[in-house]
């Protein structure tokens, strides 16, 4: 988002521009919640736990969480804390470098178009669910087809199927339970021959569902920041409220003992394999939103000095937690249909109906009255955490284009970037367009989210250096970091570009669609295009100035905004700090006594 900023007055070679900075530590922190905390919690982290051996993926996750996950966001807070500048601007660090930026610019697009309609599939249940019982809970519906039962009473229609056909045919007819057809076939309204050769036709009200969700967003970010401040207070707060009656009310259930137990049975021979290690690094990097440029614009919002360290620290603890809990209720859910049609929880995770929206829609039907409260609560939460990801992660996305177009005024900016979210978005909402998003999901989630990052860390650790980098954080804070941080920063390129490798294979490999591989190596392509086309230009902008090695050391603007901070930042060295601090201490002294006699 384009920040404010006011002139300060002092001597004629400090006068700075002071951009805009958090009200306070509190409302940094909900921001940085707001940003990571969102639908990847619920949406893919509790199906992670079912695929990965359950408890077990938390080894991976855990490990990755501490070596990449914290290393990675303190990095980039401190890109934008110690030169307050956005995603676009920091790259003066390295020239070489200058397309990430760009690169994530296009990252961050394509992921809020199809982030955007997760929430509005969220949206659709929650205005589904205003009615005394929910539409999903029987088959008298004009949605449901001819095969359509309730797992409460599958075996009367069996019995009764049983003697007016025979076993054998029964057996072989195609029953879907009434809770995945209403998501088939009233929400997608896919096709019943099951091709996918073509996307079809948008469907008009999911349309309408990203419609306002775009509108919202729009009121929003159109007001600036300090609306996005006020309006984060609700929107990260309400869904822990709704999470805690969730928990309660699945935990008092007399089926949570069941899906605890499926939860807490690791299958520890899955660490053997490759894919559990790759979902890790993905759903750290995709809750987290390393690579989007928004944790580096947050960063530019908050004072010099302020403890970035913690911040890093406490937002993955809180993202960590938060999985947690919703896997917790996730599971919970899938315990209480477990133990109403004695069946084991295995059973109800057969067949590829999604988990959100449609083994736990089919759950609340056995949370007890009222079933109808159950979801309005657990829909309006994800609508919650969702859309104050989107917030974040377009107010960023902003920030990038501001860069780019300087003199593009405030709501063109606004109304372009989501216009532009809306109509990708509209392959999303056709009648196949679930198995595009689901294809896609895989690939940006993973491979592209690993390119911008291999970028940045490549950039800031091997080219610009992990001890100047250090020094900064030293000059910054006053400390430095730990030996463990330095050594999962200069290690973190190679380990990314291993599991790049690694994940570019595996999804060639199971991916048949066409669409989705030819979208999907696009941005891929795009991605690289973007940083090598940069770096071309700044090479020969500087082979025209006779100096090519210029384009990898950082401009003389790189650094902080305050000119006296960045001559002593010049000065600073961990062997030498005396010379700085006592330039620091005649500046100041200096300034205030120029304030004095103004006064007077």
């Amino acid at each position: 988002m384009h920040k404010p900023e006011e002139v300060v007055e002092g001597a004629k070679d400090d006068v700075i521009t002071k951009p805009f900075t958090w009200k306070s530590r509190k409302t940094l922190q909900l921001s940085l919640t707001a940003l990571t905390v969102g639908l990847g919690n619920a949406w893919r982290f509790p199906i992670l736990l079912c695929k990965n051996g359950g408890i077990a993926f938390l080894i991976p996750y855990s490990i990755v969480t501490i070596f990449l996950g914290i290393p990675l966001c303190y990095m980039e807070l401190v890109l934008g804390q110690f030169s307050e500048k956005g995603p676009l601007a920091v790259w003066i660090l390295c020239p070489l470098a200058k397309g990430v930026g760009i690169a994530s610019a296009i990252f961050s697009s394509i992921l809020l178009s199809y982030y955007n309609i997760i929430i509005g599939y969220c949206m659709y249940f929650f205005f589904s669910s205003f009615t005394s019982e929910l539409p999903w809970a029987k088959c008298n519906s004009p949605w449901a087809g001819e095969f359509c039962v309730t797992r409460k009473n599958n075996y009367t229609v069996m019995f009764q199927c049983y003697r007016k056909y025979g076993v054998e045919s029964c057996l072989a007819m195609n029953w879907k339970d009434s809770a995945d057809q209403f998501w088939t076939r009233k929400v997608l309204d896919k096709r019943t021959d099951g091709t996918r050769e073509t996307l079809g036709t948008p469907k008009w009200d999911l349309c309408l569902c990203q419609l306002l969700i775009c509108s919202i967003i729009f009121l929003v970010l159109s007001k600036g920041i300090k609306r996005l401040e006020k309006v984060v207070l609700f929107t990260t707060v309400y869904p822990y409220i709704g999470l805690v009656v969730l928990l309660f009310v699945t935990l008092l259930n007399h089926g949570s003992g069941r899906g605890i137990y499926y939860l807490l049975m690791p299958d520890f021979t899955k660490l053997t394999t490759w894919d559990i290690w790759s979902a890790a690094v993905e759903q750290v990097f995709f809750s987290m939103s390393l690579g989007t440029g928004a944790l580096i614009t947050f960063g530019s919002y908050s004072p010099f000095r302020s403890p970035t360290n913690m911040d890093a620290i406490n937002m993955n603890l809180i993202d960590y937690g938060t999985s947690l809990a919703f896997g917790i209720v996730m599971f919970n859910c899938m315990g209480a249909i477990s133990f109403d049609l004695e069946i084991p929880v295995e059973q109800i995770l057969e067949g590829a109906k999604p988990l959100l929206f449609g083994v736990i829609p089919e759950s609340l039907l056995y949370l007890g009255e009222p079933t109808f409260l159950w979801s309005l609560i657990l829909y309006s939460s994800l609508i919650c955490v969702g859309i104050s990801s989107s917030f974040c992660l377009l107010s960023s996305h902003l920030e990038i284009l501001y860069g780019l177009f300087p003199a593009a005024r405030g709501y063109t900016i606004y109304m372009s970037a989501l216009l532009s979210t809306f109509l990708q978005g509209l392959v999303f909402v056709t009648t196949e367009g679930s198995f595009f998003l689901n294809s896609l999901d895989n690939f940006i989630a993973g491979p592209v989210s690993l390119v911008v990052s291999i970028y940045q860390s490549a950039a800031v650790f091997w080219i610009y250096g992990v001890t100047r980098f250090t020094d900064d954080i030293h000059f910054m804070l006053g400390f430095r970091p730990s030996t463990y941080m330095q050594a999962s920063w200069l290690a973190s390129p190679a380990v990314l570009v291993a599991v790049l490798v690694t994940n570019l294979l595996h999804w060639s490999s199971q991916n048949e669609l066409l669409y989705p591989r030819v979208v999907g190596w696009g941005v891929f392509a795009a991605l690289h295009v973007a940083v090598a086309g940069a770096a071309a230009h700044q090479a020969l902008a500087c082979r025209r100035k006779g100096n090519l090695a210029l384009v990898l050391r950082p401009e003389p603007e790189w650094g902080p905004r305050d000119a006296t901070l960045l001559k002593s930042r010049r000065m600073f060295s961990s062997q030498a700090m005396t010379k700085e601090y006592m330039y620091r201490q005649t500046r100041a002294k200096e300034l205030s006594r120029q304030k004095s006699i103004a006064v007077v």
